[in-house]
């Protein structure tokens, strides 16, 4: 059921004893220096928190459908200070506050993945060209439309996924291609070996995805956060999920060394918020990596909410 404005300033007023001031597109309000703020699938916990900034609110109460989603944006907010921040979630009519749930692990790509993807790279002599990783993803969708929760073997140049190596029945899977819908197309009409067509897609990326290129390319626009990262010469282990199309999107990625954080973002976007939350952990330091454009708006609305040390890096 989709929340109007209108209706969570009934939801809110019923469970709060409050009475909003909503405006006609955002699920969100203030009364007495406290906001409230509704956390669906087009606004996070880093919408919400930027909103709570700008709105000056002492403390914000977040309110989600769901008892999933609360317990993970109760576990986020934990990363913040500067504003008491309580999440509540319904449940048959009724606002009930969140509890902290436990998170299970995320797979890792098994051996026969990994060593699949680092077997084609050798092939052709490409291992100073690409990057073989372990991703995780909450799905993958396969050519023949099914669906599988797994993790896979990423393999990426210029810090864009342009293959992947999955597994079925068993089987090391080899998809090319930038993005679902090009790995299925490339599965249909390819001709040549898989070795031959990985190598096409990476002369193709290559090509636009560098330092003296305009950057107007459709491919070098893609993943703006995975170019940083390729271009960070800081050794640290990957920690992003990589979603089915997230090449299309401004996520952020995340790395760790251990002790360190980094967080790369091509954008401005609020997910910052919800990625460095995600991963901060037990690290003592973070690092924003960023393009210099960003860096000024990222340090004045994201930054200032994190109870760790951090430093910013430009990276263009």
């Amino acid at each position: 059921m989709s929340i109007t404005p209108e209706l969570f300033k009934s939801v809110c007023n019923s469970a709060f004893s409050v009475s909003l001031d909503v405006e006609d597109d955002l699920t969100a309000g203030v009364d007495k220096g406290v906001g409230y703020f509704l956390i669906d699938q087009d606004r996070g916990l880093g919408h919400g928190l930027l909103w709570a900034s700008r709105a000056g609110v002492s403390s914000i109460n977040f309110v989600t459908p769901t008892y999933d989603e609360a317990s993970r944006a109760l576990r986020l907010a934990e990363a913040y200070k500067g504003i008491e921040v309580n999440v509540f979630f319904m449940v048959s009519g009724e606002v009930k506050p969140a509890e902290l749930q436990s998170i299970e692990p995320l797979p890792v790509a098994p051996d026969l993945l990994l060593d699949a993807a680092n077997d084609l790279v050798a092939d052709f002599g490409a291992e100073d060209s690409l990057a073989v990783t372990s991703q995780r993803s909450a799905k993958i969708t396969l050519a023949d439309g099914e669906i599988v929760t797994a993790a896979y073997a990423s393999i990426s140049t210029a810090g864009l996924e342009i293959g992947r190596v999955i597994e079925v029945d068993g089987v090391a899977l080899v998809e090319i291609g930038v993005g679902q819908a090009d790995r299925e197309i490339h599965a249909l009409t390819s001709e040549g070996s898989v070795s031959e067509i990985l190598k096409g897609v990476l002369d193709q990326v290559l090509a636009v995805r560098n330092e003296t290129s305009d950057g107007f390319h459709p491919l070098a626009k893609l993943d703006r956060a995975g170019y940083l990262r390729f271009k960070d010469t800081a050794p640290a282990t990957w920690l992003s999920n990589v979603a089915t199309d997230d090449v299309f999107t401004d996520s952020p990625r995340a790395a760790s060394d251990g002790n360190q954080l980094s967080i790369y973002t091509g954008s401005t976007s609020p997910t910052v918020y919800e990625s460095i939350a995600e991963y901060l952990g037990d690290h003592s330091s973070l690092v924003v990596a960023a393009e210099a454009k960003n860096i000024s708006y990222i340090n004045e609305t994201v930054l200032g909410w994190l109870d760790v040390d951090f430093s910013l890096k430009s990276l263009d």
